[in-house]
């Protein structure tokens, strides 16, 4: 009976031994499930970080374009202009030129 007391103590320490090992693993499995969370967690919001860099870098860049673009057309629209100018006065200066020679001509 004494045999069979203890045979039956050694299978309970031995369970509990068992048990605790799984609660053991568990916990480490555990660990390592949450270590892995919060690692891809960083990731992403270091990728997030990166892309929200990147989109502003892209904006900026965008602006400056366009701010080139718009005094690359100021600066083309300034050249007609004056050629537009330069044309009329050549004109206004070639009418001069003729109603002289009318003039002349009508003296003569």
């Amino acid at each position: 009976r004494e045999k069979e007391r203890l045979e039956k103590k050694q299978r309970e320490k031995e369970e509990q031994q068992k048990q605790m090992e799984e609660a053991a693993k568990r916990a480490e499995a555990e660990r390592k499930k949450r270590y892995k969370e919060i690692k891809a967690s960083a990731h992403e919001r270091e990728q997030r970080a990166l892309e929200r860099k990147e989109k502003k870098k892209l904006q900026k860049e965008l602006a400056l374009k366009t701010e080139q673009e718009m005094q690359e057309q100021e600066k083309k629209r300034l050249i007609e202009v004056q050629a537009e100018h330069k044309k009329k006065e050549h004109e206004r200066h070639l009418h001069e030129e003729m109603r002289k020679q009318n003039a002349m001509k009508r003296k003569e």
